[in-house]
């Protein structure tokens, strides 16, 4: 059987590399696409921690960071995979966003002199096209059902009460995350949120 892992040979390390960005799923697209699941490194992480071969956990990290969908779940499930082997994080050349939050859940972390880490923060973007739409003569029409079934669609501004219940669902993610990160590194709350989303070269970070 053909291990999702390298293990190395002295020390029994099962090394995991995690490069590109981050989505839910879709572990088929990933040698082709520049992109990694988190259904994959939960499944390596998990494999790894009830293999007998291994004695400590790698996470070779390069990565941006990517969706919020899936991440604080993988997070937790590095965290479990600690409570039966050490679970290094190796930052080499960066680990941001939601990739920090996958750091985070290690026993330690460690940094490359060059690397970023951090960026602990949560944003969403509306792209309100309706004025080069207008200046084109073109006008959309929809047909649909279900008064919130447009929210946030971009050939219109974006509506205040949309706007509103938008940055409450970012404020909630941001919440999980500030508390994922938390969970992982013993840091206080309050000392995450004072980063205010910056992220950190080498051994600042």
């Amino acid at each position: 059987k053909v291990s999702p892992y390298r293990i190395t040979k002295d020390g029994g390390v099962a090394i995991i590399t995690i490069v590109g960005e981050l989505v839910n799923r879709g572990a088929w697209l990933e040698s082709y696409s520049g992109l990694i699941s988190y259904e994959n490194i939960a499944y390596r992480v998990t494999t790894a921690a009830n293999d007998q071969r291994v004695k400590s956990i790698l996470l070779d990290m390069q990565s941006p960071g990517g969706e919020a969908v899936g991440c604080f779940e993988t997070a937790a499930a590095i965290r479990k995979a600690r409570e039966k082997k050490s679970v290094y994080c190796l930052v080499n050349g960066m680990a941001c966003s939601g990739a920090y939050a996958l750091a985070s859940a290690a026993t330690k972390r460690y940094i490359i002199p060059s690397g970023w880490a951090g960026h602990v923060g949560v944003y969403r973007m509306h792209l309100d096209i309706s004025k080069a739409l207008y200046d084109q003569g073109i006008r959309p029409t929809f047909i649909f059902a279900g008064a919130h079934k447009l929210d946030g669609n971009p050939t219109e501004p974006l509506p205040k009460d949309v706007e509103v219940r938008w940055q409450a669902e970012v404020d909630g993610i941001y919440d999980l995350f500030v508390a994922c990160v938390a969970a992982g590194t013993g840091l206080s709350e309050a000392k995450i949120r004072a980063t205010e989303a910056l992220w950190y070269m080498g051994q600042e970070a």
